[in-house]
């Protein structure tokens, strides 16, 4: 996603200061609990589109007007879980700044996660710049497993004018220690379940980084979409699955359609067998109603603005 230089993310004012002083960040517990032998926690990580526009306004309506405006946190794509914790960058810069006053880098936010998870199996739950928090926590924290969404891996190479506390922060070792992820994901034991838009250069180039990295399983979607560019089905199939069953069948997915760019149709088939279409209808049938939704918004609050 472009944004004009012209329209940053805020990071500062009155209304910055005011949420940046919250805690941002969520955290639940369950009463339906997992069935595995260790209690599981799930950490679920904001991308910068927790609002859109970047305006006062829209930073104002998410945060200020809104209770709990975490991405994930009213979705039906979770993990079922003992735990839930959902985190946000309201700066919406890659974590750098952390998440608020309290924990204001990433090394404050990953001390705080270890201590919240401690004792549990862990997973960690991201799209976008989400995805690279979730792919560095995940890492670092000893993950069972990270679903990773149209994830960063090495924030040297995106653009700086859009996400401008990169040059800000490049010669501060203690935050730009983590603008390159590779070395922590090779250093860990966590998988990666990581898909990706294969018709976005920007992705298809962070892609590459973590190309055939043990632990680390790719799969191209056939996708223009930046963030969950694939099948929610899909993902809800996976998202049920003990760790291990998502881990084995993925693997053997990427095994089987090996270099080859995956439409929706074909990762639900694989998944739901004999049931596949059902699940495929019903994708389209939600993403169309999504999007009537949307421009009946739009209607709406042109009619109410006159």
């Amino acid at each position: 996603m472009k944004i004009e230089k012209s329209n940053l993310s805020i990071v500062s004012g009155k209304y910055f200061e005011e949420v940046y002083n919250h805690n941002n960040y969520l955290i639940e517990f369950n009463e339906n609990k997992s069935d595995y032998p260790l209690p599981v926690a799930v950490i679920y990580f904001s991308s910068s589109g927790i609002y859109y526009p970047n305006t006062i306004d829209a930073f104002k309506k998410a945060f200020i007007d809104t209770e709990n405006k975490f991405e994930f946190y009213k979705s039906d794509l979770k993990i079922k879980a003992d735990k839930n914790i959902y985190i946000r960058d309201i700066a919406k810069q890659f974590y750098i700044t952390g998440i608020s006053k309290q924990l204001p880098s990433m090394d404050a936010v990953i001390d705080f996660l270890k201590e919240q998870t401690e004792g549990y199996e862990l997973y960690t739950v991201g799209s976008s710049a989400g995805a690279y928090a979730a792919a560095l926590a995940g890492c670092i924290l000893g993950a069972k497993l990270i679903y990773c969404f149209s994830g960063y891996f090495d924030l040297n190479v995106i653009d700086t004018k859009t996400w401008f506390y990169i040059d800000k922060f490049k010669n501060d070792s203690n935050k730009s220690k983590y603008f390159n992820l590779i070395e922590y994901i090779k250093g860990s034991s966590s998988y990666i379940i990581y898909f990706y838009p294969g018709q976005l250069p920007n992705d298809v180039e962070q892609s590459q980084f973590i190309k055939n990295l043990d632990h680390v399983i790719s799969i191209k979607m056939d996708s223009n979409v930046h963030g969950l560019c694939c099948s929610r089905s899909a993902v809800k199939c996976l998202m049920k699955m003990e760790s291990g069953e998502a881990i084995r069948r993925m693997k053997d997915f990427s095994v089987k359609y090996s270099n080859q760019v995956i439409k929706n149709s074909t990762l639900i088939k694989y998944l739901y067998k004999n049931k596949w279409f059902f699940y495929y209808t019903k994708d389209i049938i939600d993403t169309i109603l999504k999007q009537l939704n949307r421009i009946l918004k739009k209607i709406y609050s042109g009619y109410i603005a006159k």
